[in-house]
């Protein structure tokens, strides 16, 4: 990526409302969604952060908020390309995201075609600040390198629709936080497997993630409030 403006680690300011600490079997996906941002916001990828997404998403598949943390978890070498079909599905109508919510993934995605090299400010520099971003006509994107090379073959995989695309980072989530695997290799997953969901199986370790409890994560969300007061 990029030096300078970076990817938005979460960009919700008041998130669902803050629950006892309990079993994460109890939660709502806008709750996991949460938690899954504010692991992503302290500790980076995450194999929790892994486990929150995919959970929330199996509870609601068109959650944005879950949808908006899959993506910046697959936003990492070698998987960039899953989270640009996340944000491209998010901006379907069928989904049904709120106007504002659609203008936010709209300006992230806009910003991601920069850091994924398919953007040129006009002034040359390789280092931009947020500011940069608000005026799109200093921007050379280049749209059809970017659906040719970076997200048409994904779909593509996807069995030709982004909503495929986002199946099967779906699952690849569910793959990285140990909650699901595949039924016939045990080891060196081909990652063009994850186009095929159906071949793969809860494992033991869904269960016991499902019973923990979010005190550790409790702590989380109160310092980021006690943070942006």
């Amino acid at each position: 990526m990029h030096s300078g403006a970076s990817r938005s680690k979460g960009s919700s300011t008041a998130g669902p409302d803050a629950s006892p600490w309990g079993p994460f079997a109890t939660f709502r996906a806008a709750q996991l969604a949460r938690h899954a941002e504010n692991v992503f916001l302290f500790q980076g990828r995450h194999v929790l952060g892994a486990r929150l997404i995919y959970h929330a998403l199996l509870l609601d598949p068109k959650n944005w908020s879950a949808l908006q943390r899959l993506s910046d978890f697959m936003d990492s070498k070698g998987t960039e390309q899953l989270s640009a079909a996340v944000l491209e599905y998010m901006l379907a109508p069928d989904v049904g995201a709120l106007p504002e919510v659609r203008q936010e993934v709209d300006n992230l995605l806009f910003l991601c075609k920069w850091t994924w090299g398919f953007s040129r400010h006009r002034s040359g520099r390789p280092d931009l600040a947020g500011e940069d971003f608000r005026d799109r006509r200093a921007f050379t994107v280049d749209e059809a390198r970017y659906r040719q090379e970076f997200l048409d073959p994904v779909v593509s995989l996807g069995g030709g629709s982004l909503a495929g695309a986002v199946r099967a980072t779906h699952a690849l989530a569910g793959r990285l936080g140990g909650l699901l695997r595949h039924r016939e290799y045990t080891r060196n997953v081909p990652l063009e497997e994850i186009f095929h969901p159906e071949r793969y199986v809860r494992t033991p370790e869904y269960d016991v993630f499902l019973a923990e409890d979010t005190r550790d994560l409790d702590a989380l969300e109160a310092e980021r409030r006690r943070r942006t007061r």
